[in-house]
């Protein structure tokens, strides 16, 4: 009867430790998984055209008589290369629109952000020529409009 106890024991032990190590493998396993799982993507728009569209929708809140000329715009352009060390610009243009974003590469810079609208008059001269000029700036999530004029 005493080797029937031992027996047990052993086989109950040794359950025990394929029980664990199976246990474990599989943890081992799902932990290996998750840490070569591929890298997210990356964000559909860079903080420089973030900031751009940021521009818009709050020129577009704020001041009435430039809404009419925000809409629909679809824009062309990007990083500039000015071959200036320690600063980037980017620009970008859209149905008389010219949004200019300089800043200095450094941690949490601050972003100089031009909105310029210049009204195209036809080839004959026709139209009322519309000006408007917006500047302000942006720092850690922040922007804050320095000046605007409306001119016609």
């Amino acid at each position: 009867m005493a080797h029937e106890k031992i027996r047990a024991t052993l086989l109950f032990v040794a359950i025990l430790a394929i029980v664990g190590s199976i246990g474990w493998a599989i943890a081992n396993a799902t932990q290996t998984q998750a840490n070569t799982q591929e890298p997210k993507a990356m964000p559909k728009f860079a903080i420089q055209e973030y900031i751009r569209d940021t521009v818009v929708t709050y020129i577009k809140a704020n001041h009435a008589d430039a809404t009419s000329f925000l809409n629909n715009l679809s824009w062309t352009g990007g990083r500039q290369d000015t071959k200036l060390l320690g600063a980037e610009t980017y620009a970008w243009q859209s149905q008389g629109w010219s949004i200019t974003i300089h800043y200095p590469v450094v941690a949490q810079p601050t972003y100089k952000i031009t909105a310029d609208y210049s009204q195209q008059q036809t080839p004959e001269g026709i139209g009322i020529p519309y000006r408007i000029l917006w500047e302000g700036t942006w720092q850690n999530d922040s922007l804050t409009e320095t000046s605007y004029s409306f001119s016609q």
